[in-house]
């Protein structure tokens, strides 16, 4: 051979060494990030140590050049330390333990390479090759019975490859060691990918649920030990069931409308024992297969056929509200209503770097609310909780509530609603949110806004802006007919004759007070709300009283304070004579937001929704609540409705840049600046003292309008 060839054929060896070895190192080190070698076989390791002597003595023998007889070497060490991290991970060996008998095997393995060359060298050179080919062919059926084991691996986990990274191959023995690994090795990724599309839809799922694989393929534990409490006592003495362990499923704690995939997916694997059958309400098998007992033999595939033909999507529908429904007492549970929210309840979240550090005692922790995160219809905020309990009454045949206030004796509507109407300040955000439930229920919608109802009008550097942007635009958006009303106009104060002239077209319009509240229904979606927080404050499993000391919200048209008193009043009344003990009440804490009516008069407005909210849950409004239960802050009023001044207006910027929460400049600012003043000042902690309590927690509601932001250039 040529010099130049020499140096070509040492230099693409180098590279096939440098490669081909290196390629273990990430192995090594997945296996040392992970700390387990779970799919690893531990005999796969041994064998590629051991494989590195006699590839190494035949190579060497062959006189090839330095950088591949320099291969198996490398080779033989990175297999051992793998070998070394199967025994410590996976097989209890101490670490000490796996590095002696490593350091041990490299020097075996060493002394026993250097007496076989010393040994086959002599036969060699007297032109006797035989033996130097049979180590070859030992070193080639070494390498690939190392990978044998792997099979094994796959067959348990369904073909599925755990553990490995990404392994090469090499060319020895005239290609024939290079063409096993290969072979084999593509075996082992092509079981993967053959895997991965079995159980895509399994995998899809893990991916939803925020589950693992493993999770949804592992299942319940199968100790005989939980197996004998779901199997009937005749059932268990019966020569009969014989069944091996493997084969026993319990789907207690499937989700019904996914059980037929992981049935299918277990389907492979034959005959199965189905315990806890009863678990699943909808799963209806004939009777043929089913019998008294909560366990029952049959074949999964024939089970999978009877979910996917039996569960319907009504049924569906009625586990995954049994699923998210709050727990309501009798009578409030059957007042109709339409779900408009999500079926999760708003989410509640901590507000850490609000909650003050010093003093120490009390603790107080403060939390938000996210009303504007609560339902998926435009702008979410407050008032789509309280219309999910009028609509019932809007798709009626005959509606009872459809008046206008001032004339209560108004002629019943002949038939179902065709138009919502109703009404608020410029920048309202109970009205984008009835546009919005129009245009959902497919109804007309026409929004009656008042220039004479301030909401930052008057305050604006450009009025005429401010009528056409933020929530204005939203209205239109949606597609309502919006009616901008002058200052001293008698539509402002008395809708009635716009409802008779829409009733003189033909239409059946039904009118929904400005925010809802003087609406009959209006406090009752606040009062299902406080059953909500509860269910919360037990899941969050908060410190203190274990609830929410302070709750402070937004005070405006009135009845979502109203609301919340009712429902709460009602909630700690039955759990104090579940508990058999009495917790400070719950302070719920209307914060107003305009100056233009006393307090005085919207404590009274709060009291009266409050009591017809709780008499229509069937509690005696007046010994359920009094005037006691209504707490009105008017200190961050401002000066008008609307009006952002500038401590409100430092509250939004305080807000925005410490929790990166987004208020809206007319009621939810002035709910934080109150509630931030609370707990700064001594409100808060005198209360503690009083109640002797070393921790507070404290709830702020964001009852959503950050849409009307658009229109107050100002605010940045």
């Amino acid at each position: 051979m040529s010099q130049e060839n020499n140096r070509t054929a040492t230099a693409l060896g180098t590279i096939g060494t440098v490669f081909w070895c290196v390629q273990l190192i990430p192995q090594i080190w997945y296996n040392w990030r992970r700390k387990k070698t779970e799919g690893l076989p531990v005999a796969m390791g041994f064998l590629w140590a051991g494989c590195a002597v006699p590839m190494g003595v035949y190579l060497i023998l062959q006189k090839v050049n330095l950088s591949l007889q320099i291969q198996p070497q490398i080779f033989g060490i990175f297999s051992t330390i793998i070998w070394a991290q199967i025994l410590y991970y996976d097989h209890d060996y101490t670490r000490i333990k796996a590095i002696m008998i490593c350091c041990g095997m490299l020097a075996l393995l060493g002394g026993l390479e250097a007496l076989l060359i010393l040994t086959l060298r002599i036969p060699y050179r007297k032109g006797i090759t035989w033996p130097d080919l049979l180590v070859g062919i030992v070193a080639a059926i070494m390498l690939g019975a190392g990978l044998v084991p792997v099979y094994f691996e796959l067959w348990k986990r369904n073909g599925r490859v755990v553990g490995f990274t990404a392994e090469g191959s090499f060319d020895v023995l005239g290609g024939i060691m290079y063409t096993i690994v290969v072979v084999l090795e593509m075996g082992i990724y092509i079981s993967h990918t053959i895997w991965r599309y079995r159980f895509r839809e399994l995998r899809k799922e893990a991916k939803e649920s925020g589950k693992s694989i493993d999770e949804l393929l592992k299942g319940p534990s199968t100790e005989t030990t939980s197996i004998a409490s779901f199997i009937p006592n005749e059932e268990i003495q019966s020569p009969s069931l014989s069944l091996p362990t493997r084969n026993i499923l319990d789907i207690s704690h499937f989700d019904p409308f996914h059980t037929a995939e992981k049935l299918q997916v277990a389907s492979i694997l034959g005959d199965y024992l189905i315990v806890n059958i009863d678990s699943i309400p909808y799963l209806k098998l004939s009777q043929a297969k089913y019998t008294q007992h909560s366990s029952i033999n049959l074949h999964l595939w024939d089970l999978w056929e009877d979910i996917a033909r039996r569960t319907t999507k009504e049924e569906e529908k009625k586990y995954q509200m049994s699923k998210t429904s709050i727990q309501l007492p009798e009578i409030f549970s059957q007042i109709h209503r339409h779900q408009i929210l999500y079926s999760n309840p708003s989410p509640i979240h901590p507000l850490p770097t609000l909650t003050p550090r010093t003093p120490p005692q009390p603790q107080i922790s403060i939390f938000a609310k996210r009303e504007d995160q609560a339902a998926p219809l435009a702008c979410s905020g407050n008032k789509y909780r309280k219309l999910e309990y009028i609509v019932p009454d809007i798709l009626s045949k005959t509606p009872l509530h459809h008046n206008h206030e001032n004339h209560t004796d108004f002629n019943p509507l002949t038939g179902p609603a065709t138009i919502l109407v109703t009404e608020g300040a410029i920048q309202s955000n109970h009205t984008v949110q009835v546009a919005a439930l129009a245009r959902k229920l497919g109804l007309k919608a026409l929004v009656l806004l008042s220039r004479g109802t301030g909401g930052g009008l008057a305050a604006s550097q450009d009025p005429e802006t401010f009528v056409r942007t933020g929530n204005v635009q939203i209205n239109r958006l949606l597609g309502a007919e919006v009616r901008i009303l002058e200052k001293g106009d008698p539509l402002a104060s008395d809708a009635f004759p716009i409802l008779e002239e829409l009733r003189a077209q033909g239409e059946m319009p039904y009118w929904i007070p400005g925010g809802a509240s003087l609406h009959p229904l209006g406090g009752l979606g606040y009062a299902r709300a406080a059953f909500e927080i509860a269910e919360q404050e037990v899941e969050m499993g908060l410190g203190g009283t274990g609830r929410f000391d302070f709750i402070f919200v937004a005070c405006g048209s009135g009845s979502t304070v109203g609301g919340l008193i009712a429902g709460f009043r009602m909630l700690e009344t039955m759990r104090e004579v579940e508990d058999r003990r009495i917790r400070p009440r719950r302070n719920i804490i209307g914060v107003l937001n305009s100056p233009t009516k006393p307090r005085s008069y919207h404590e009274e407005r709060v009291l009266l929704f409050a009591q017809r909210a709780s008499a229509l849950m069937g509690i005696d409004p007046h010994q359920s609540v009094s005037m006691d239960d209504v707490k009105l802050e008017d200190r961050f009023v401002g000066s008008g409705y609307g009006v952002l001044d500038r401590e409100t207006k430092e509250a939004m910027d305080r807000m925005a840049r410490l929790e990166a929460l987004v208020l809206d400049p007319v009621y939810t600012a002035k709910v934080a600046r109150g509630m931030l003043q609370w707990v700064e000042e001594e409100e808060i902690r005198q209360y503690a003292r009083l109640h002797s309590l070393d921790e507070v927690n404290v709830l702020f509601i964001h009852t959503g309008g950050q849409a009307a932001l658009g229109a107050y250039a100002d605010v940045s």
